[in-house]
Parts: C-alpha cells; structure tokens; sequence
C-alpha cells in the first residue's frame, strides 16, 4: 500500500471513496464533500492499494482557542475513511502514519471528531472534551434573580441573519477552548442545510440579540392537545450571561414549540443552573474533541497552564516513537511552559493518549490516575499537574469536522 497527496483533478474519486466509506448519499452529500476537498486538495490524501484508491484523509489547519495562548493553528483531521471490504489490513493504520507525520511538521498538535470511540486511542489520540446531549422542558422555570435584559430577540433568516452572528462569534470564539475560528468556507459548511437533509425540519432560523444568538430548526408534531413542535438547537454563542439567558428563555418559551433539544451543547451547559430545577434538564454526556501530541515538546509549548509546576513526565509513545522518553515540564508564574529531554527519574508515567485527553483541560490527569491510566511515582505530583492543566470552564468542540 502506498499514501500520498491528491490533487484537484482526483476530486471525484476522492468523494466517491469517502462517501462509500461512511455509507452516504445523495447528490448534497457529494456536492459538501466535494467543495470541501476542493477548498485545499494539497491538504488531503489516499492510500492505493495496486493503484487502487481504497481510503482517504485529511489534515487541513484550522485555528483553535487552546487554554490561556487562545487562538492557535492545528492540524485538523478529517475526512477519514476505508471502503467496505479494505478495513482491517493496515490501510488506516498507514493513513493515520502519514497523516501525524504530517501534523508533527505542521502544528505538532492535531486533533479530531471520531466517529467511533473505541478507534483513535491506539493511534495515541485521547478523548479531550464531551459534548452534551440535552433537553430542556418547554416553560421550564428559571430561578428567582434571573436578569434577561430589556433587548428584544429577533427571529430572522440566514440572509438577514449571517451578518449580524458573524462579528458576535469573533468575539466568543477566541474566549471558549476548544472553539475553532470560521472563514466564509467554513460558514458556509457549518450551515449548509439543503433540504434532503432536513427530514421535515424548517431551513435553519436564528434568534439574535446585539451580544448574542441561536441558531435553530423547528419539524411540526402534532397532539391531542394542540402543536408541540420538535425544536433543535445547532448554536447557542452569548458574548454575556444576560444574552445567554435572553436567548434560553426565548427558545423555552417559543410558541407551539415542545421541548428544546440541543446535542451539540458544552459538558457544563450553565443553563442547567438558571433553571429554578436543574433536574428538570436531562443531559447525556458524549465524547467530542480527541486530541493527539504529534511533537509533544512543540504542543505542550503551544498553551499556557493555569498553576506553576516543574515535573519528569515518562511518556510511551508507541505510534509516534519520536515523543518516547523522559520530558522535563516546567511552567512558569505567567503560565508558559517548555519542556525538555532529561534524564531524571520520572516523577510520573502516562502515555501519549493520556496527555491527549489532558491537554485542552478538561479530562482531569487525577481523574486518568485514577483509573489507573496515569501512574505517580512522587506523590502530589499528579495533583499539582492536574491543577496546571486544568481550565475555567471545560472544553467544548462546537462543530463536526
């Protein structure tokens, strides 16, 4: 088997190999994974087998609100897939190969959106962040104290809409981990909604304030007792925690509408703790972001740390084999790290999927010790680091890529 780059005139066969890959179809879906290699086909490639295109990858760079350095370039892999009946002989395996070799001379940090849990972390990828499934009863109170603001929220179209979020997610994006900035390519992608996709669903709508908006759908369902329309929420973004509440409330107590479901939501949500009872909210956690160390002294140098910490990481790296060894971390007052061969006795001993999982801040190195992923051989040393890595708020990847 043999990977190497496509070039715009492969655009056709590479559509072709990773539709069939996930199973897809549909003129739309050819026509969204089209445009998308045709955005930057240097950053994408396939693996032949016999001149056979079998799989394909990407790895574009995209830039990420990382913790404290804020927005930062990474390699962003995407697009990932084997057709049926080629799995399970290493093509996968070769791609990813080539693509963190990739990442390491990009970057040195790449991150993804798996489509299946149990498949990225032997490729050194760690689970960083969770998305939230939730629901949020219609005419759900909120608790006494609640301010909404004297702004009225307005219900518009893309057309009329675009203009006004646009400059209102430039702001947030560079305030919340895990946030990828957006040019008009990827606005265009992240609100592509032809109507074969919608399965009774209304175009997209948008619900905006002067700091803030949603953006939502709405499928009528029909009772006994009268409308109570499926709503789904795609993107709730508040640049303060009056729009915020503003916008939950407007979306609450939307006419006709039933409860609000929105599976894209952050793992700690705060709207969970406007409401008068947060039980009244049900949430489903599921895991999002994954984060891999391609050049592990070069990504750890790329954020900033919340404690001041010096400490011997012994890192196994089976699959970047060029991360395995003895690092020293050392975190100043300001937060800014580097990291260094030593030779020292280690002070503790992870893997290069468990600095993953750690890196954006929200899966806790206490918690990994904890289940045994993380092993300490001085004692308050994962303590210490995990107080450094860790963030304000959790991560939250607010798009599929």
């Amino acid at each position: 088997m043999e990977v190497r780059p496509l070039g715009a005139a492969e655009a056709d066969r590479f559509t072709r190999v990773l539709v069939r890959s996930y199973y897809g179809h549909g003129a739309a879906t050819y026509r969204r994974e089209t445009a998308n290699f045709l955005s930057g086909p240097e950053n994408y490639q396939g693996i032949f087998d016999a001149g056979r295109l079998i799989g394909v990858g990407g790895c574009p760079t995209r830039t990420i609100t990382l913790p404290g350095s804020g927005p930062q370039p990474v390699t962003w892999v995407t697009s990932v897939g084997v057709v049926p009946g080629e799995r399970r002989r290493g093509a996968l395996t070769a791609l990813m190969r080539h693509q963190l070799e990739l990442a390491r001379t990009q970057s040195g940090l790449a991150l993804l959106w798996s489509s299946e849990g149990g498949i990225y972390e032997r490729f050194g990828f760690g689970m960083a962040a969770l998305r939230n499934s939730m629901d949020v009863p219609h005419g759900a109170e909120f608790r006494p104290g609640i301010t909404l603001g004297s702004e009225r929220v307005r219900h518009l179209e893309a057309d009329e809409a675009l203009p006004l979020i646009r400059p209102i997610f430039d702001r947030v994006a560079p305030t919340r981990v895990g946030w990828a900035l957006r040019a008009d390519s990827h606005w265009n992608n992240w609100l592509d909604d032809p109507a074969e996709y919608r399965e009774g669903f209304t175009p997209y709508q948008f619900a905006v304030l002067p700091n803030g908006y949603a953006v939502y759908k709405v499928k009528h369902s029909w009772t006994e007792n009268g409308p109570e329309h499926d709503l789904d929420v795609k993107e709730l973004v508040a640049a303060d925690p009056v729009s915020y509440a503003r916008l939950w409330r407007e979306l609450i107590d939307l006419d006709q509408a039933g409860d609000v479901e929105y599976w894209m939501a952050a793992s700690d949500e705060p709207v969970r703790l406007l409401l008068a009872d947060p039980r009244a909210a049900t949430v489903r956690l599921l895991d999002s972001l994954w984060v891999r160390l391609a050049d592990l002294p070069k990504a750890l140098s790329l954020r900033h740390y919340s404690a001041p910490v010096e400490s011997v990481l012994e890192v196994t790296d089976r699959f970047c084999p060029w991360n395995t060894g003895r690092w020293r971390l050392c975190v100043d007052e300001k937060g800014h790290a580097t990291v260094e061969r030593t030779r020292a006795e280690p002070e503790v001993s992870l893997g290069a999927a468990e600095l993953g999982a750690a890196f954006l801040g929200g899966t806790r190195l206490a918690g990994l010790a904890a289940a045994q992923r993380v092993l300490e051989h001085r004692p308050g040393t994962v303590a210490q680091l995990s107080r450094a890595f860790a963030g304000d708020r959790d991560p939250h990847g607010a798009e599929i890529f």
